[in-house]
């Protein structure tokens, strides 16, 4: 049959459409721009086989088959066009990148129901290199606060002599970007190369290291993040990361601790990297497999240790701790953001390659951590468990009067609360009937109070697409506010939830590789409780 029955989303939006697979490509854009209002040069289409649709290609051969659904990025018409920028694929090298120009696509605009946390992830990033694994994890630590924070101190010290370490200039550098994507219009992607260059200056094994052809590797985003999270962050010691924990090992399969004591063994840990086995096809059985209680045997390395932390830092790339053989592992103290890292590739010596393991795992957009802590810290977070859990069924309540779906998320019931009610739906400084905690214009200081409860919200993930570890494509999804986006270098939009879903697996396609879970809310800086 030449004729295909598909779905185009965008945005919110679900559009049917009858497409003739001998018609050239230039067609089948003019018919999603008759629904969608979005210009042939703005739309950037994602699920087919080919990162960029030409005009004269065979839709036959980019995947175009019956009952396909793709994903379009793209501004329509009202609004001003942006101006010009490349959205090659990141296999291709720059000079290649440059002449395939493309307009970076606009995020089609929620209106959003309340102006809480305007720090909206609507600024691209240039990719300058074969970046996108760079690019991923800057959209996504911009929604942490301590980072940002942390990279404009660096900054301040840099300008003003107090320190000129090579470290000190890759943090200064990350706080450039932020403050440009800050005051970006969204016209034109912000160019990161500053940063680029930094990483490569202070670690330039891997990220300095070119191809047979003289071109910029694929790097490993994981890699990437353990680096930039450094530079950004205080020393240890100094104050607490929010992406640090700290883990009680103790003897045997069965036995738990409440603290390190006689024969066990505690270590910090900034993630926890997941073994993809045969077991495994949801996150929560990965993460039992890593700490040690699960069908895979002892735990794996999970993260960066304490005993560690005064190695040089080209060999902190990638550095974990060395996994305790026979050892369960309990969580001892909870990070304020929980990443998670999902082990995909492995070198198989038939390709010579890192290979990634496309096995689908599902992930909650909710993790309750409570059943990996020890005993101890179970007890310690009961009550603010139980307060989080009435806020939530406030939350549920308050969302049936006013008719509003789950994916309407929490904004909406926020800005319909009076304030002579928020004090009993928003957890208060003293815990009790206070003054309720201001909704902020821009994200909050690192929370000084309000204690985790063990529940964590996803907000943020870096996704892979391709079959090996040195080629394919990173691109990043971020929530702010009750909304996500998808950040693909240059191209920023607005996606439905159902999207992050999917990341999941789905062969060859975006795979989610690290998870991203906050436990306070940006908006209150309290406990999460999403629902």
């Amino acid at each position: 049959a030449t004729m295909v029955h598909i779905k185009v989303k965008h945005g919110k939006d679900v559009h049917d459409i009858d497409v003739d697979v001998t018609a050239g490509a230039d067609v089948f854009k003019a018919q999603i721009q008759s629904v969608t209002n979005v210009p042939a040069d703005r739309m950037k289409l994602m699920g087919l086989k080919v990162a960029v649709l030409k005009d004269d290609a065979d839709l036959r051969e980019v995947g175009l088959t019956e009952g396909k659904t793709i994903m379009l990025i793209g501004a329509p018409a009202t609004a001003a066009p942006p101006a010009a920028a490349s959205s090659a694929g990141d296999t291709a090298p720059p000079d290649t990148a440059s002449s395939q120009a493309e307009a970076p696509a606009q995020p089609q605009q929620p209106a959003p129901p309340t102006a809480v946390h305007r720090v909206l992830p609507t600024v691209g990033l240039a990719n300058v290199g074969n970046t996108c694994y760079m690019n991923s994890v800057l959209q996504v630590l911009r929604l942490v606060p301590e980072v940002v924070q942390g990279c404009q101190q660096e900054r301040f010290l840099l300008e003003n002599g107090a320190s000129g370490s090579s470290t000190t200039a890759l943090a200064a550098s990350i706080a450039k970007v932020q403050v440009s994507m800050d005051k970006s219009d969204g016209s034109r992607p912000t160019n990161p190369v500053q940063t680029w260059l930094s990483l490569m200056q202070t670690h330039p094994r891997p990220f300095a290291e070119l191809d047979d052809h003289q071109h910029p590797m694929q790097h490993d985003a994981q890699e990437a993040l353990q680096v930039l999270t450094a530079a950004a962050l205080p020393p240890a010691g100094a104050t607490k990361s929010p992406f640090q924990g700290k883990l009680v090992q103790s003897p045997g399969t069965g036995a738990t601790s409440s603290a390190p004591s006689g024969g066990d063994a505690s270590e910090v840990f900034n993630m926890i990297s997941c073994p993809i086995t045969a077991e495994v096809s949801a996150i929560e059985v990965a993460v039992d497999i890593a700490l040690g209680r699960g069908a895979g045997g002892p735990p794996v390395a999970t993260a960066s240790s304490s005993s560690s932390s005064s190695s040089s830092s080209s060999a902190a790339v990638g550095a974990v701790a060395e996994p305790l053989p026979s050892r369960r592992s309990d969580i001892a103290e909870l990070p304020d953001v929980l990443t998670l890292h999902l082990s995909r590739f492995a070198w198989r010596a038939d390709v010579k390659a890192k290979a990634k393991v496309l096995r689908p795992v599902t992930f909650p957009l909710v993790l309750d951590v409570n059943r990996w802590c020890t005993p101890a810290l179970q007890t310690a977070m009961a009550d603010e468990r139980e307060k989080v859990k009435d806020r939530r069924d406030k939350a549920n309540a308050m969302r049936r009067v006013l008719r509003l779906k789950p994916e309407d998320g929490c904004g909406p019931i926020l800005a319909s609360l009076t304030p002579e009610l928020r004090p009993t739906f928003i957890h208060t400084t003293d815990g009790g009937g206070g003054a309720a905690a201001p909704l902020a214009s821009s994200p909050p200081s690192p929370p000084t109070n309000g204690p985790n409860a063990g529940i964590y919200e996803l907000f943020g993930v870096i996704s892979h697409k391709g079959r090996y570890a040195d080629h394919g494509h990173y691109v990043a999804w971020v929530k702010s506010g009750d909304h996500w986006y998808i950040c693909d270098d240059e191209n920023v939009g607005l996606v439905p939830e159902s999207e992050v879903k999917r990341l999941s697996g789905n062969g060859e396609g975006h795979i989610a590789y690290l998870l991203f879970y906050r436990a306070r809310d940006p908006r209150t800086g309290f406990a999460t409780f999403a629902v």
